[in-house]
């Protein structure tokens, strides 16, 4: 029994290998599901993106967030799965835009920006920083009104990490590394004053359905790779 359990396991193991996608390319299932990819590995194509696309410089198959400017989709999606993988730098900080009203809007204020952000570095409880983060600021929370639920889901610096943002209607899902970090209704912040959000700041995204969606730099140096995305239907 215990060679027939090794043996399977051993089968499954080459099986999620075999199967498992290079850097900048679409698994099989992805492809059968309709997803686009967004960044063949070469350039950010000025097809499909716009904003400061030179201050995300491409090499060796990864993009490299320089500058700190903001990078979007040039189409506008209102019901999607965002995927790609990320790698920060000790307190590195960047974050996802969604219903962007410009490729190079600011999403905390025009649209919605979800954390990328290596929240548990020590400048992030000292000097500016002395009385810690902000609920909302914590990586993969929307920024100014909904903190992540979980903040033990990040690799260590240095290392390659997955992020999905799913937004359908008024629900929105966050996974890293296939943990589920958050889940929230937007509906349920649209009506209330700012002086009830916990930024105390409205973002313009609980007025609008669709958008751009990209990169939000904060002038650290970001990696990103395996960028794509599925159009979903309406609920």
């Amino acid at each position: 029994m215990k060679k027939i359990l090794g043996l399977f396991l051993c089968v499954s193991m080459f099986a999620a290998v075999s199967f498992a996608a290079e850097p900048n390319t679409l698994t099989d299932k992805e492809k059968a599901e309709g997803f686009i990819l967004l960044f063949d590995g070469n350039e950010l194509s000025t097809d499909l993106w716009a904003g400061d696309i030179k201050g995300y410089p491409v090499s060796d198959g990864i993009v490299k967030c320089s500058k700190g400017g903001n990078v979007s989709t040039k189409e506008m999606f209102e019901n999607f799965i965002f995927r790609f993988e990320f790698k920060l730098p000790p307190g590195g900080n960047n974050g996802i835009g969604f219903r962007l009203p410009t490729p190079t809007a600011g999403g905390a204020s025009a649209g919605f920006e979800c954390q990328i952000l290596d929240h548990d570095d020590k400048m992030y409880s000292t000097g500016s920083f002395k009385n810690g983060l902000a609920p909302y600021q914590y990586h993969a929370s929307i920024y100014f009104i909904i903190p992540a639920q979980k903040r033990d889901a990040l690799k260590p610096v240095g290392e390659w990490n997955t992020m999905e943002l799913t937004n359908i209607g008024s629900k929105v899902k966050v996974l890293t590394n296939d943990v589920v970090v958050l889940e929230a209704n937007l509906d349920d912040y649209k009506d209330k004053p700012k002086e009830e959000l916990l930024g105390k700041h409205r973002p313009g995204g609980l007025d609008r359905k669709d958008g751009h969606i990209g990169f939000q730099g904060h002038s650290d140096p970001v990696w990103f790779r395996t960028i794509r995305i599925k159009k979903l239907p309406a609920e």
